[in-house]
């Protein structure tokens, strides 16, 4: 190929045809349809929605309040027969050095938990708090370090006594008040993390791990309910340090 038609067809060699992050953000702007982009876009907010947003906040808060009251209280006819094993707060609090009292006996995690869904991992068992009865029912059983390993870019998280997993349902927001509802979605998301670092002393907040591997080990499909962010906590270091905590970047 000779000078001229390399201009029209690149050498399939060429650095510049790679996919790469920086290659992806230098032709930004020649690019239609990047996923990422798509997404703000289609989750911002027009002020000719402004009735409609009014009325389904409205809405959403009022079936928030009543579902709160009324669901999740499982009848045991309604479980998997691997789910039927309940504890209560306080059997779960006795095995996490007091942490899982410090978290959930709090009005706030309440007021921010409506749409978002908390599993916890500790002792090799996967529970999923029951905010409405202070219950927890069994999920997953035996989830071993060689599994836990798999999920973190990081591998030392993997030595943590206890895992959150912050499970968001974004259509549960999106039912009410359409595309801007991901974003909201995604800010209680934080708000709760942040509300839990408070309560439960050392904690690490979990931005980067492999969706796949945590939705498989938390039954998850990965579309209608999604692990946003993870929170893990070392018993030992937390005694050391009751007020710290560590963001993964």
């Amino acid at each position: 190929m000779d000078k001229y038609e390399q201009e029209l067809f690149p050498s399939i060699n060429s650095k510049r045809l790679k996919n790469t992050y920086e290659n992806a953000y230098m032709n930004r702007f020649c690019q239609l349809g990047n996923p990422a982009e798509i997404y703000h876009e289609n989750s911002k907010l027009h002020i000719y929605e402004e009735d409609a947003i009014l009325d389904g906040l409205v809405e959403m808060y009022k079936i928030n309040n009543w579902a709160q009251q009324t669901f999740n209280i499982p009848d045991s006819q309604d479980l998997r027969e691997n789910q039927k094993n309940i504890i209560s707060l306080k059997s779960l609090n006795d095995h996490c050095n007091g942490v899982i009292d410090e978290i959930f006996n709090n009005e706030r995690i309440n007021e921010i938990n409506d749409f978002t869904d908390i599993f916890v991992l500790v002792n090799g068992v996967v529970y999923i708090f029951n905010r409405s009865s202070k219950e927890f029912v069994l999920q997953v059983k035996n989830i071993n370090k060689r599994k836990l390993e798999r999920m973190f870019l990081d591998k030392s998280y993997s030595d943590c006594n206890m895992h959150l997993f912050l499970v968001a349902r974004p259509w549960r927001y999106m039912r009410f008040i359409g595309n801007i509802g991901y974003r909201k979605c995604l800010l209680d998301v934080g708000a709760l993390s942040e509300t839990i670092i408070e309560k439960c002393g050392f904690a690490s907040v979990v931005d980067f791990f492999y969706d796949d591997v945590v939705h498989e080990i938390l039954n998850l499909d990965g579309i209608e309910s999604i692990c946003v962010r993870i929170i893990t906590v070392n018993f030992k270091q937390r005694q050391e340090d009751k007020c710290g905590f560590k963001k993964e970047l």
